[in-house]
This record gives C-alpha cells, sequence and structure tokens, in this order.
C-alpha cells in the first residue's frame, strides 16, 4: 500500500487490499489480521479531501481488542520427609527425650504406617548395645528411630533416643527428603559435608570404615575419604545400632 501502509504478507501469506485513491478519496487499507476477525481489532483510516477549499479532513475510527487475562498457578510438591529435619539433638521438631507414642504418631501421620516395629524388646536378646532394660526400633524405609527406657536423655520412662538415615537398602533413599540444617543427606559428597561444616571430622573407622563426625551425638558413614566419597548413612543421638 501506499502512504504508509503496510505492503508485507501476513502471516497467512495475503496481502492486505489495499483501494488506490479514486474521485477524490485518499487510499483506504484494512490493516492485516491474523486469525478471527472477534478476536482482534481492526483499524480504518478515511482521509477525505474538499478539492474546492483544498482542506483534508482525517477521522480515524479505532475498534479496541479485549483480551480476557488468564491466570496461572504453580504449585510446588513438598515431601514429608522434608520437615524432618536430621539433628544432633532429635528430628524435626521433636527433641531426643520425648515421649515414644508422641513421636511415633508424628512421624506416622507424616510418612505413614511404619513398615516394621520390633516393639519393646530386652535389651539382653537384641540391640545388645542399646542403654536401659528394653528397646524398640520402628522403621520407616531407611529411617530407623529407636526407643527405650534409658539414655542419656531420660531415664524410667519409654522415650526417643535415637535416629538412624541409612543405608539405602533399594535404588533411592525412603523417605526422601530429611537433611541436616546443612541440607547434607544421604548422597552428598564429602566435599559438600566439608564446605558446609568446615571442622567436621572425616576418619577411618576400624570397624565401620571411613566415618565421619560433625558433633558428639551427628555423625555417620562415608563410601570413602576422598573429596568425591558420599554420605550413606548417618546417625543421631545415643545412637546404638548401625
Amino acid at each position: 500500500c501506499r502512504y504508509g501502509f503496510p505492503t508485507q504478507q501476513d502471516k497467512a501469506g495475503r496481502r492486505p487490499r489495499c483501494f488506490r485513491r479514486r474521485s477524490g478519496i485518499y487510499s483506504r487499507c484494512l490493516r492485516r489480521r491474523w486469525g478471527n476477525d472477534r478476536d482482534f481489532g481492526a483499524i480504518t483510516d478515511f482521509a477525505h479531501h474538499n478539492t474546492a477549499n483544498n482542506v483534508v479532513t482525517l477521522t480515524t475510527t479505532t475498534t479496541l481488542a479485549i483480551v480476557p487475562s488468564s491466570t496461572s498457578s504453580t504449585s510446588t510438591t513438598v515431601s514429608p520427609g522434608e520437615t524432618l529435619v536430621l539433628r544432633s539433638d532429635g528430628l524435626g521438631d521433636s527433641l531426643f527425650g520425648v515421649d515414644a507414642p508422641a513421636l511415633i504418631a508424628i512421624v506416622t501421620e507424616l510418612l505413614g504406617k511404619p513398615d516394621s516395629d520390633s516393639g519393646y524388646v530386652p535389651t539382653t536378646k537384641k540391640y545388645k548395645l542399646c542403654p536401659g532394660t528394653q528397646v524398640r526400633s520402628v522403621r520407616w524405609g531407611d529411617l530407623m528411630l529407636m526407643f527405650g527406657d534409658e539414655s542419656g536423655y531420660a531415664e524410667g520412662r519409654l522415650h526417643f533416643f535415637s535416629w538412624n538415615y541409612g543405608p539405602v537398602a533399594g535404588i533411592a533413599p525412603v523417605p526422601m527428603g530429611p537433611t541436616t540444617d546443612g541440607d547434607i543427606t544421604l548422597g552428598s559428597t564429602v566435599a559438600e559435608l566439608l564446605r558446609v561444616y568446615p571442622s567436621a571430622e572425616i576418619f577411618m573407622d576400624d570397624v565401620a570404615g571411613a566415618s565421619f563426625i560433625l558433633e558428639s551425638t551427628l555423625s555417620g558413614i562415608l563410601s570413602d575419604q576422598t573429596p568425591d566419597g558420599v554420605v550413606i548413612a548417618m546417625y543421631g543421638g545415643n545412637a546404638c545400632v548401625q
């Protein structure tokens, strides 16, 4: 088109219709429209030329397209295990020494029914390295909680005294999500562990092999001591089972 109107093809390969000057009417051009006419507005300009007075009158009619707004939402799925922070003084918001039924109920609500529960058994028959006269292990996948009637946290009542996370029995940790407050978990490398906990002790244990200690009540086992070695098990509290 002349007079500044577009001449390129539209998206469908069509050229816009163009009406050239005739009988004193300047060029009128219908702008290109993509898709349905109901979806897009059209702007049409008309220029009328009064030849007697040599005056040009420009009238512009504008139709605005109203495009409905859309709202999108993004949902993030959080693993229930993420609330179970692996701490040197407990698990999640529960401290070592808390009554056994209370913690079992909390973890069951998060992770579902335990995969195994030994019930309370005499330490003379099982878990002989654990303190007290009776002990109980409750396991959800690779996470095991230990309860007993005596530990460094309480005595004379059944309470929570340690947690074990790992080694992994399958191809991935179950449950997913538990980490230390520094995001160290099963599969973290020795380099990552030392970056978060520069004072961590890495050593070779005569029985467990490559190991680490973050605090006296927070430790674990490594695949090896090299920077690429990974955490394969973690222990918190008065750990007596490995």
